[in-house]
Formats: structure tokens, C-alpha cells, sequence
């Protein structure tokens, strides 16, 4: 990719399932020089929630990380700088950088809706190109969609496997409303003859799991053995979707864009059932392979849960791989 052959590039983003390396290994595959910091000072889930909520506490911490990292590129001159999810990152710390680097292009992706992270609408006109998952966040701000992307692991996946060991499986942060959709769910597939499943409830701290058993009735049946308190290892997950007919995807209700688990699918050839009715206006949407339903009353169809994948064409498989990400966002720039 000529755009970004031999030019440097500033890439900052938060640590999420190890995408942050692959978008790192794709630039530089493409023959770009990339130098990369996280965009948290900290992942720790203790100081992620103190960061988000208590921001006046730990505003000093977070512009010392800043100011360090301005330090360590001082005599570092950028083309590009290339910013994901700045939830942490001050105001500021764009406009230093662009004082110290005057011709550089300043690039923008939210993989996250912005109505959940408010501190980031007052950043975005900081940026020269905005690009966001998520079309309501495109037409409020001003900035251009592009979905989320799949890795090369999950094409890896696709036709890999006939006789599945589970008949679908859900694999995500227990938030909102996810524990009651996933329960009705359950009682579909079971209608239906199909129990083997696979569940990895995430919650980051104990505590919070033992509130939420207190205040919501939803997780009083739900036992410490039932959730887990450390993130899936991306090996594991690969392993269980290989051996899943179809994917649980149930999205924030807050959010409108399309979960990274709905792309990843696409690239392992899975069959998809998600509560995300925008999914509908995608290229890739097709009723024989993704199965929406309602967040209220969920309906699991046999015929769809029996029948096999249908194949989607290379072209629409390469603009949603990890590198037609990179080059549909430079491609502009």
C-alpha cells in the first residue's frame, strides 16, 4: 500500500483482545514504521473502573502517562497518527502533538458508541479524519463508518470443522441485560432438542459479581463457579469457535454498530444469532447464516439452527478483513 509504505506511524490504542497487535503487525506489513503505545495508563480492572468513574481522582496519573509519552517521541517526527478509543487520552495531548509534528494527519477510529463514553465528543474535531463502527455516531459527529474487521485466525477457522462438538455458545462480558436474553435463549434451544453449549461469563471483580446478586434477580441462580474473572485467552476462544455451530451475540443496548464477535464470525464462516437489528443494512446480511431476534421474546428456528453455513464471496470477505480495515482507512487519508 503505497500510502503508507515507509512513512511513520504514531498508533495509540487500548489494549482490546489483541487486535491492537494485529492492526500493528498489518501496518507494518503494509511497510509502514509504526511506534506504539496503550492508550490506558493502566489495565488493571481496578484502576480501568477508577478512570472512568472518578476522573478528577486520577486526572493527575493519567497526564503524567501523557506527558511521558510526549516525552518519549520529543524528536520523532510522524506522517500519520493514528488514534483508537481515546476514552484516557487529554484534549491536549493531540494538540502538543501536532504543534511538535506541523504536516502530520491525525486519524480517528472508535470501535465503541460514543453515547457510552462521552468524554470523547469534545476530542473528535482535534482529529483530521473520523471514522466510527457505529452509523448514529456518524451522522452526529460528522464521521465516516467503517465496520469492525476480522484477523487472519478466524479465516483460519472457516470450513474447518462438520461434526461441532457445541451446538452454539455465548463468550462475553456479562453486562446490561445479556444474562437475561441469554437465559430465554437457552429455553429455545432446549425446545428444540439442543443443549450442548458453551458459556464464558466475564465479570472483571468479584465484588461486582456479588452486587449484582444482590440487587438483580437475574444473577441470584448464578453461582462464583459460573463466571470467570480474568478475559477468555484469544487461543481459547478460537478453540470454541471452531467447535461451535453458531455464536450468541447479544450487543449493548446502548449501541448500534456491530460487536467485533459479529465480523469475527463472518471470517470463521459461523452461524450468527444476535439481537443487533442494524445488521440487516450489511452487505454480508444474509437469513440463512444470521439469525436476529428479539431482546423481549427470542425465537430460536429449527430450520435455521439445522441448517449448514451458506458460503459469502471473497470480495465482501476481504473488505472486512484486517486489511481491508487498514487500507479503507488510509485510503482516504
Amino acid at each position: 500500500m503505497e500510502k503508507i509504505y515507509d512513512k511513520k506511524i504514531l498508533f495509540i490504542s487500548p489494549h482490546f483482545f489483541n487486535y491492537e497487535k494485529q492492526i500493528f503487525q498489518a501496518l507494518e506489513t503494509e511497510g509502514a514504521i509504526v511506534t506504539y503505545f496503550n492508550e490506558r495508563p493502566s489495565d488493571k480492572d481496578l484502576d480501568k473502573i477508577l478512570f472512568r468513574i472518578f476522573k478528577k481522582i486520577t486526572r493527575k496519573k493519567i497526564e503524567d502517562y501523557y506527558q511521558d509519552l510526549l516525552d518519549k517521541v520529543d524528536k520523532e517526527l510522524f506522517d500519520y497518527i493514528f488514534i483508537i478509543k481515546p476514552e484516557n487520552m487529554p484534549k491536549s495531548f493531540i494538540e502538543k502533538l501536532k504543534l511538535k509534528n506541523p504536516h502530520v494527519k491525525t486519524i480517528l477510529f472508535m470501535y465503541d458508541s460514543i453515547k457510552n463514553y462521552k468524554s470523547i465528543s469534545n476530542k473528535i474535531n482535534g482529529f483530521d479524519f473520523r471514522y466510527s463502527f457505529d452509523r448514529e455516531d456518524c451522522i452526529t459527529y460528522n464521521m465516516k463508518f467503517r465496520p469492525l474487521f476480522f484477523a487472519k485466525d478466524y479465516e483460519n477457522l472457516r470450513g474447518t470443522i462438520i461434526d461441532f462438538k457445541y451446538d452454539y455458545s455465548f463468550i462475553g462480558t456479562l453486562h446490561s441485560d445479556r444474562m437475561i436474553i441469554l437465559k430465554k435463549i437457552e429455553k429455545e434451544f432446549e425446545a428444540l432438542g439442543h443443549s450442548n453449549k458453551f458459556y464464558y461469563l466475564y465479570i472483571p471483580m468479584e465484588l461486582i459479581f456479588y452486587v449484582r446478586k444482590i440487587f438483580n434477580s437475574e444473577y441470584k441462580s448464578l453461582k462464583l463457579k459460573d463466571v470467570k474473572f480474568r478475559p477468555f485467552a484469544f487461543k481459547s476462544v478460537l478453540e470454541i469457535i471452531k467447535n461451535s455451530k453458531i455464536i450468541i451475540d447479544i450487543q449493548h443496548p446502548k449501541q448500534t454498530g456491530l460487536t467485533m464477535r459479529t465480523i469475527e464470525m463472518l471470517g470463521a464462516g459461523r452461524k450468527l444469532i444476535t439481537t443487533n437489528t442494524d445488521i440487516k443494512n450489511y452487505d454480508f446480511y444474509d437469513p440463512d447464516n444470521i439469525l436476529i431476534i428479539d431482546r423481549e421474546q427470542p425465537l430460536v428456528s429449527e430450520l435455521f439452527v439445522n441448517s449448514p453455513y451458506k458460503s459469502v464471496s471473497n470480495d465482501v470477505l476481504d473488505k472486512y478483513s484486517i486489511s481491508g480495515f487498514i487500507k479503507e482507512i488510509f485510503k482516504e487519508v
